[in-house]
C-alpha cells in the first residue's frame, strides 16, 4: 500500500490526490428539492425549505487498518458544492446552509462502524437542475 504524504501545518488542507486509497458512497440524496421562496430579501423573510431527504456520504479508506481508527479521527470533513448540469455559470450564492460536514461515526446493522458526513441543512436559493459535489479533506501535521 503506498504510503500518503505527510503535510506541514501550512498544507493542512492541501490538496493530495490518491484515488486508489479514498472512496467516497453518496447513501441518500435529494431527488428534487424547493427553492428559496424569495432569495434577494434578507434571511429573516425567506422561506426555506432544506433539501429532503438530506445528502449522506460515505468515506471508506483503503489504508489496510483493520481497526477502522480513521472513524475516531476528528480531523476528516467533507464539503458540498453546486454545479450546474447543463454547466451554465451559478451565482456564487446558489446554495446555502451548512456547506462542511465533520465526520459521523455510525454502527450499522452489519455491526460494524461505518463513516458518513451528513448534509441536513442544505439550501438551493434559485431555480434551476444541479448536481450536487463532494470533497473530502483530512487534516494532518508533519
Amino acid at each position: 500500500m503506498q504510503n500518503l504524504p505527510v503535510l506541514r501545518a501550512g498544507e493542512l488542507t492541501g490538496f493530495v490526490h490518491n484515488s486508489a486509497a479514498y472512496e467516497l458512497n453518496v447513501v441518500q440524496q435529494p431527488n428534487d428539492g424547493r427553492a428559496l421562496s424569495s432569495p434577494k430579501r434578507n434571511a429573516r423573510g425567506a422561506v426555506k425549505w432544506p433539501l429532503d431527504p438530506p445528502c449522506v456520504v460515505e468515506l471508506f479508506l483503503r489504508d489496510g487498518d483493520q481497526s477502522r481508527s480513521y472513524l475516531h479521527s476528528p480531523y476528516w470533513f467533507c464539503t458540498s458544492e453546486i454545479e450546474a448540469v447543463n454547466n451554465e455559470a451559478l451565482e456564487s450564492d446558489t446554495l446555502s446552509g451548512a456547506l462542511t460536514s465533520s465526520l459521523h461515526k455510525v454502527k450499522m446493522h452489519d455491526s460494524r462502524d461505518h463513516g458518513f458526513f451528513v448534509f441536513g441543512d442544505l439550501y438551493v436559493k434559485y431555480p434551476g437542475v444541479f448536481r450536487l459535489k463532494f470533497t473530502v479533506f483530512e487534516m494532518r501535521q508533519g
